[in-house]
């Protein structure tokens, strides 16, 4: 992307910015429901969008409004990262109380075997 260059915007450009801020917001729906594997897909959808977005310059009458686009999705990227962050935690907890489980299974299988 480069600013200050007097290329127009393509028509696509400005819906497809509206595009990529929606697809955002949606991902922080999929997020605040902790659907991870929907939030992964979603964000390699956005990241070919992005890049086609930004493969052309952006002209400089536009650049205000790209400009509170980009703040927007970025804002809601950080809340995104923040509860991927909090479900991962969760995750590690599950996991952990599954290994406790596990080892009090196996503790409980072999003091059933010795008595046997």
């Amino acid at each position: 992307m480069r600013l200050g260059q007097t290329h127009a915007t393509t028509p696509d450009q400005e819906p497809s910015l509206r595009v990529i801020v929606g697809l955002t917001r949606h991902m922080l729906q999929i997020a605040q429901y902790e659907d991870w594997l929907t939030l992964v897909s979603l964000e390699e959808a956005r990241s070919e969008l992005i890049a086609a977005f930004f493969a052309q310059p952006v002209a400089d009458d536009h650049a205000s409004d790209i400009a509170n686009g980009i703040r927007e999705i970025l804002a809601m990227d950080q809340d995104i990262m923040l509860l991927s962050e909090g479900g991962q935690q969760q995750a590690v907890n599950g996991l952990r109380q599954l290994h406790r489980a596990t080892h009090v299974i196996q503790a409980y299988g072999d003091g059933q075997a010795q008595m046997a």
